[in-house]
């Protein structure tokens, strides 16, 4: 039964890196095209995507460990 639920977790823990990468790539995917537009996109912006990209990569690994 403990396995099951490890599993169960490391499913749902897999699903919330999933969910922050498909997030993240399309917050980056939106500025680049912001970028591409001539449109204002404040440097906080491109800070929090540089943000989101390292957490995203964090999540994935804790997944993984988990």
């Amino acid at each position: 039964m403990a396995g099951l639920f490890r599993r169960l977790r490391k499913s749902r823990n897999q699903c919330l890196a999933e969910e922050v990468d498909r997030s993240t790539r399309w917050l980056q995917s939106t500025v680049i095209t912001a970028h591409g537009t001539d449109a204002i996109v404040p440097e906080t912006v491109d800070a929090c995507v540089v943000v989101l990209r390292a957490w995203s990569a964090y999540m994935t690994r804790w997944a993984e460990e988990g």
